[in-house]
Order: structure tokens, then sequence, then C-alpha cells
């Protein structure tokens, strides 16, 4: 009987020698498939990134405001000159 701490790490090597098991494919890639991939290799890249960009917008806008909140008075000009002593 398998105890149950040791599956995942009998699950993970099932499928690491399944992987990594040679087997025979006879197939044909066409000269044009390449130009196909790399369209949808390029159509995921620039989409992930333009998610990122707006996804973090908001995350960027929060710390900015926040920022010109805490250092307002000193942006405008108004901060008073120190008192001397």
């Amino acid at each position: 009987m398998i105890r149950l701490a040791r599956l995942p790490a009998l699950a993970v090597l099932v499928l690491t020698s399944l992987l990594l098991t040679p087997c025979v494919v006879f197939a044909y890639l066409d000269p044009g498939t390449t130009g196909v991939l790399y369209q949808v290799g390029y159509f995921l890249f620039y989409g992930f990134l333009a998610l990122l960009a707006i996804l973090f917008r908001p995350i960027k806008a929060f710390f900015s405001a926040r920022r010109k909140k805490d250092t307002g008075a000193k942006e405008l000009g108004d901060a008073q000159p120190p008192d001397a002593a």
C-alpha cells in the first residue's frame, strides 16, 4: 500500500517519466506552419503585456495619488521656511 504522503512525489515521477519517454511520431511540418506559430506567439506575448498594463494602471494611479497627498505642500511650493532659532 502506498502512503498518502508519498503520493505527490510518485505522481511527479510518473508524469516526468511519461513526458521524457521518447515515442515514434511520423509527422510533417510544412514551412508555412512556423509563420502561423510565430503569429500566435506574438499575439499571446503582446496580449499579455497589454493585460499587465491594463491591470497595473489602477495600482499605479493609487500610489501616485497617495504620494501627491503626502507631499502636496512641498510640490506646490507652499512650504514654510524653517524657523531660525
